[in-house]
């Protein structure tokens, strides 16, 4: 792995090489990246209940046809709109799964888990008691940055979080731009309904990129300049609603289901107490962000 920054995003990547800054160019990219956002979150609700196309257009009120063009990115007509009327018609029929908490900071965090799952990017470790289950516990909490091993591990543990988290709001953008109130989110049979305003989850999805984002540089280089910052853009008051809820969603054992969402907030709780932390050796894993 090497020290350059990279990308893997299509609408980067074709406004590098090939847009070269053509505003319109970049619209049309944008477009066509929402567009196939919509066709697999739609394919993704659709195998989800092992319906073919015929039968969840019939649940959802609309034509097999559509469903396909829907599925495939090539829909002509407003592919936003029709994405929030398949969330509409759908929210009644669909069993999913409850989590005790109403609050937007752990829900963004149960989003942002079935994002990750589904993209398969979080890791099963030996140390887990399993390590095909994406539901099996970890036989062992630590946030030890005291040596070496306790920094790595956690780094190991941190770094996915951060492609999920970039994945999630991507999804969330899609909802926000459909103007939805309830969408869905989905994943290896996990299904969870959330409601609220998308920009709000966006923002605390982008809350905690910034703080896992301290955390590592603090694991790799013991200064805790990163995690002040991130203090200092929450504010007191804000900084202290955060740390209640997922305080709040531990107690409400919100992530029985999601062992690594549970982690996460013990990891995240725990930075919030770090910003008078004793400065260690910093990690020399290797770990790329």
């Amino acid at each position: 792995m090497t020290g350059k920054n990279t990308t893997t995003d299509a609408v980067e990547i074709m406004n590098h090489y090939f847009v070269k800054g053509d505003p319109e160019e970049i619209k049309r990219l944008e477009e066509e990246d929402v567009k196939f956002d919509i066709s697999l979150h739609i394919y993704n609700l659709r195998t989800s209940g092992g319906q073919t196309q015929e039968e969840f257009g019939e649940i959802v009120g609309v034509s097999p046809r559509i469903i396909d063009d829907l599925e495939e990115a090539d829909y002509q007509g407003d592919s936003l709109a029709m994405l929030a009327h398949i969330e509409k018609a759908l929210w009644p029929h669909v069993s999913a799964l409850s989590f005790p908490t109403k609050e937007v900071y752990p829900n963004a965090l149960i989003g942002t888990t079935l994002t990750g799952l589904r993209l398969r990017c979080f890791r099963y470790l030996p140390h887990r008691q399993g390590t095909d289950d994406p539901t099996a516990a970890f036989t062992t909490f630590r946030f030890n940055v005291g040596t070496l091993h306790g920094r790595q591990y956690t780094l190991a543990e941190l770094v996915p979080w951060l492609h999920a988290l970039k994945m999630n709001r991507q999804e969330l953008n899609m909802f926000a731009l459909a103007k939805m109130k309830a969408w869905s989110h989905l994943a290896g049979g996990l299904l969870v309904k959330l409601s609220g305003d998308p920009s709000e989850y966006i923002r605390a999805v982008d809350t905690h990129t910034q703080l896992i984002r301290a955390a590592i540089h603090f694991l790799e280089t013991g200064e805790r300049t990163a995690l002040k910052q991130w203090q200092q853009d929450m504010g007191p008051q804000e900084e202290a609603r955060y740390r209640a809820e997922l305080e709040r969603a531990l107690s409400a054992k919100a992530f029985e289901a999601l062992p690594d969402t549970e982690w996460l907030t013990h990891i995240l709780i725990e930075c919030t107490s770090l910003m008078g932390a004793v400065v260690y050796y910093p990690c020399k894993a290797g770990v790329n962000t």
